[in-house]
């Protein structure tokens, strides 16, 4: 079983319908097929070669799996979720180092309070390692443009919460996490001063010791969608 169709071409690495052929491999489930295959495919070629091959299966799941990845090839922009704290009052706060890093391995790239940006993970399977604009973030488009130019799928905004809204007002994010003291208390406005913003909506609450994390997805119109 696999999230994404087997590739058919020979990059960083040999193709990997390749190495299924060369184990074997008899039977292959693909969750989504790669929409940048390139030829016909890994799966049809597995398929030329008498693999037992099914589509489709717990498709759902891998596109949540794939979400910032499969996001920055429709966008041309990468995956961003933004990353903070909220104190007892419900304001949002900077992102901590100790939050920065407990997070930073989700991300293929950071972006902090300083308006610096560090590298999440290492590069993987066919990915170049991205370059590195030198731009700031009051060209908030710019910026996620010349990163995803540069191979960058997924951003972790860790900044201020004023330098998160000028990416909120382009609507160029995606998703937020952010931790709030437990118990607290819910508010809900469009300040800077919020816990949820009116654009989020929230997917997922757990308990985490003394403080609970929040995921959202942001709900705000992109650039370049239709009215």
């Amino acid at each position: 079983m696999v999230t994404l169709e087997p590739c058919n071409h020979h990059g960083r690495t040999p193709p990997c319908r390749q190495a299924l052929l060369d184990a074997g491999i008899a039977r292959v489930l693909i969750a989504l097929i790669d929409p940048t295959s390139r030829e016909e495919g890994g799966a049809a070629r597995l398929a030329a070669a008498g693999v037992d091959v099914e589509i489709g299966l717990l498709a759902d799941s891998a596109r949540t799996v794939l979400r910032p990845w499969l996001h920055s090839l429709d966008t041309g922009r990468p995956y961003v979720t933004w990353l903070y704290e909220v104190d007892a009052e419900g304001r949002a706060l900077t992102a901590s180092e100790t939050m920065r890093t407990l997070y930073r391995t989700t991300t293929d790239v950071v972006l902090d309070e300083a308006g610096h940006l560090s590298e999440g993970v290492s590069a993987g399977h066919g990915k170049d390692a991205f370059a590195i604009p030198a731009m700031t973030v009051d060209e908030p488009a710019q910026l996620l443009a010349a990163l995803h130019e540069g191979g960058t799928r997924s951003l972790l905004l860790a900044t201020s919460p004023r330098t998160a809204q000028r990416f909120l007002e382009a609507g160029l994010i995606d998703a937020t996490t952010f931790h709030v003291p437990h118990p607290a208390r819910p508010t809900t406005n469009t300040g800077e001063a919020a816990l949820v913003y009116d654009a989020f909506v929230i997917d997922r609450v757990e308990r985490h010791g003394d403080h609970l994390r929040c995921d959202t997805t942001v709900l705000l119109p992109r650039i370049g969608d239709q009215t």
